[in-house]
């Protein structure tokens, strides 16, 4: 018996034996019979120390013998301190009382007891003999209903514990049978699920966690690991305070895998309640949103581009027909070897050429995608334009490499921009080493893409230029134009690739081209 339940049975007999000893009390005024006045003193005894028992921190098993033994003390002085035989009475409500326990073993003992206790005041208090037949008749009246009473509970209390087995044995099935459901739905739950106490260490990982965050079951469990980015730590703090005191959220932010890779991610909070209602653990669901990150970036980068490619439209037009008008007048001014502003119109014509480049620029942008599409072998361009380069390699020193394990590397694409896509980056390639660098082009064919890796060991790109370098206008150039990435990345969507660029300062720059093949449009 668990010490809650016990400690309610305590009070629902000691309540009981109070009732019935207040309509005792007043059956005794009513009726004008003489009080026990040691009975009436002793049970209030009683029921003053039973309080005090129960107000000091006491196991309910001890307060269960006090009650026991206080109750047949009790009774047995009430029964000697009367005459009247019908006192005897007590006991077998005693004997119902203590039945609540339903215990098998307490019913037979108490049976027991009460039964020898009437025998012991037959032959001492009530002179059991053959002179008073009455009295006879009374005792053996109580002794039997107590023996049948006894059995009665005996055979109660087997039914109610075969019963309640039963319930229980039910109930564990339910329980199991949930408890296996919701295991399975944690073991196979696509999302990350991560349990964590109140001391912000892991109890509980489900395999999406190890697989998302890198980090294992046993690596995990007892551990507080580092899944939040430093720069957010405060902000997770203050959550995690309010998650306590019984707040969920959903929100989304960025969380760090075991190798030190930040990624997006969608994160549900709840905090897990007792059946107090107490937080006593956090759970954590997570979801790996950086594929829907990069798609809205795509899409803003795409809403540019295509503002730009409208502006460029109308902008190409209306100033290039003025532009070549005054070209051709600071031509003309130019071949006059006596002006004296002739240093001057070379930097006009340097300016008007920066113009139209800016315009030719500007016009691949307002053009739709290509129609005039074909089969194009990317190492036959490739080869081309590294052919196109040559001398400015040897003038440089740079040594270039060109690798491939396939013999052709077909797309279905437009060959004129393809071209223009490798001829920006390695320029870019070429302009980041000063002198005797490298360049290396890898190829190689995936499961359902080509990948064309460019490689150099120039100064390297910083990281906040790295987030904006295929912004519209961006530039560290002198007198670059800003466009000429956004150009390149533009092409390589039309052609259903991607593209990605990769640096470390002092060290060098990686671009990763991946183009799908079997791609028509």
């Amino acid at each position: 018996m668990h010490n809650q339940d016990l400690r309610k049975k305590n009070q629902f007999i000691i309540i009981s034996f109070l009732i019935f000893y207040l309509v005792y009390l007043v059956s005794i005024v009513m009726t004008n019979i003489q009080c026990n006045y040691y009975f009436a003193i002793s049970s209030s005894l009683f029921f003053i120390f039973i309080y005090l028992l129960t107000k000091v921190n006491i196991q309910p098993r001890i307060i269960q013998i006090c009650i026991i033994v206080c109750l047949n003390v009790l009774i047995l002085l009430l029964i000697y301190q009367s005459i009247y035989i019908l006192n005897i009475f007590w006991l077998i409500f005693y004997l119902i009382l203590l039945g609540s326990y339903q215990s098998i073993k307490l019913v037979t003992i108490t049976s027991i007891v009460v039964t020898f206790e009437i025998v012991i005041l037959a032959f001492t208090h009530f002179h059991f003999s053959l002179h008073y037949p009455t009295e006879n008749y009374i005792l053996i009246s109580f002794t039997l209903a107590i023996l049948v009473l006894g059995i009665v509970q005996t055979f109660f209390i087997q039914y109610n514990a075969k019963k309640g087995k039963k319930q229980v044995e039910v109930q564990i099935q339910k329980n199991i049978s949930k408890q296996a459901y919701l295991q399975l739905f944690f073991e196979c739950a696509n999302d990350s699920i991560a349990v964590f106490d109140l001391n912000n260490k892991i109890i509980a990982v489900n395999p999406a966690f190890e697989k998302l965050y890198g980090w294992s079951k046993e690596e995990s469990i007892g551990h507080s690991l580092p899944l939040i980015p430093y720069k957010r730590r405060t902000e997770a703090l203050k959550r995690y305070k309010e998650i306590l005191q019984g707040k969920s959220f959903t929100i989304e932010a960025e969380e760090m895998k075991k190798d030190g890779t930040i990624f997006n991610a969608q994160l549900s909070l709840s905090p897990i309640f007792d059946h107090e209602g107490e937080v006593f653990a956090v759970s954590v669901i997570s979801r790996d949103i950086s594929y829907r990150k990069e798609h809205e970036r795509l899409q803003m980068q795409s809403e540019k581009l295509r503002l730009a490619g409208e502006i460029a439209a109308g902008v190409a037009h209306e100033i290039r027909n003025p532009m070549t008008v005054i070209s051709s007048f600071v031509q003309m001014m130019q071949a006059d070897d006596t002006s004296p502003y002739k240093s001057y119109l070379e930097i006009v014509q340097e300016e008007i050429e920066r113009i139209d480049l800016i315009i030719s620029e500007f016009l691949v942008l307002s053009r739709p995608q290509v129609k005039d599409k074909e089969w194009v072998n990317l190492i036959e361009i490739i080869h081309n334009i590294s052919s196109f380069y040559q001398l400015e390699f040897q003038a440089k020193s740079i040594h270039f490499e060109f690798d491939y394990n396939i013999n052709e590397a077909f797309i279905y694409g437009n060959k004129n921009q393809l071209k223009q896509v490798f001829i920006n980056i390695i320029k870019n390639s070429m302009e980041a080493i000063d002198y005797n660098g490298a360049i290396k082009i890898t190829l190689t064919k995936q499961e359902s893409s080509y990948l064309i890796t460019i490689r150099d060991n120039g100064c390297g790109i910083s990281e906040e230029i790295l987030n904006r370098i295929f912004e519209p206008f961006y530039t560290t150039k002198t007198g670059g134009t800003g466009l000429g990435m956004m150009i390149t990345n533009k092409i390589v969507q039309d052609h259903f690739g991607s593209i990605k660029v990769f640096s470390k300062v002092h060290v060098g720059t990686d671009v990763h081209i991946q183009f799908a093949f079997n791609q028509q449009n």
